[in-house]
């Protein structure tokens, strides 16, 4: 049952059609997508509860919690979901006050959130790629392309492998990265979820020599 702060602030009990729509409406991180949320619900068997906050008979945003209480879905160990930063699908032209603490809402939420501190959130904000640089960066960064290139190496789209042609990549990749000290997930589990999110994963590999990965360059999903 919701809490009785919860319901005082706002935000009532609501559905997985609703949180859907409203996401759609406002946007959010990947980790709480609901195509994500479906799978996990359907796949994964996790217990997820919905609310959603109104105002004036609008719905301006829409939560998710789990069974612990966390706003978004804590299984980055056993699926490739991140869990670094979550952003709340909520309306920004409103404030809300969100009926839970959490240390991982993303600074993207700060201007609609009145009661999460923000300021030591930020310490723990993840590194996002700038979109826009300028004409001298563009240059330098296409010298380094075409350097790369001229010594045979190449680039291919990542649409152009199957599911299990990625998750090989991904596990050759992720192990010569932690050199088998970190054990990397299962790979039917990889191909599945590249299956059912190939609509959201974009990006490039990167070969040496012609067949061997050297990077996979993918920022994993696409929201």
């Amino acid at each position: 049952m919701m809490s009785v702060i919860s319901k005082i602030f706002g935000w009532k009990e609501s559905t997985f059609d609703i949180y859907k729509l409203t996401y759609e409406k406002f946007g959010g991180g990947v980790n709480n997508h609901p195509d994500i949320i479906e799978y996990l619900i359907k796949e994964g068997g996790c217990k997820i509860k919905f609310y959603h906050y109104s105002k004036n008979d609008k719905i301006e945003g829409p939560i998710l919690k789990t069974k612990k209480g966390k706003y978004g879905v804590d299984v980055w160990r056993k699926y490739p979901i991140t869990y670094d930063e979550i952003i709340l699908p909520l309306n920004e032209d409103e404030k809300f006050i969100v009926p839970a603490k959490s240390n991982r809402l993303s600074p993207i939420n700060r201007k609609s959130i009145y009661n999460i501190s923000f300021s030591k959130i930020s310490k723990n904000e993840v590194c996002l790629a700038k979109d826009n640089f300028t004409k001298k960066t563009q240059k330098t960064r296409r010298n380094e392309f075409n350097k790369f290139i001229s010594h045979g190496r190449s680039v291919k789209n990542a649409s152009d492998f199957t599911p299990d042609e990625l998750a090989d990549i991904y596990i050759y990749l992720f192990n010569k990265r932690f050199e088998n000290n970190v054990k990397c997930y299962e790979k039917q589990v990889l191909v599945d979820i590249i299956t059912r999110f190939n609509h959201m994963i974009y990006g490039h590999v990167l070969f040496v020599n012609g067949t061997s990965p050297c990077a996979y360059d993918t920022p994993d999903y696409e929201s």
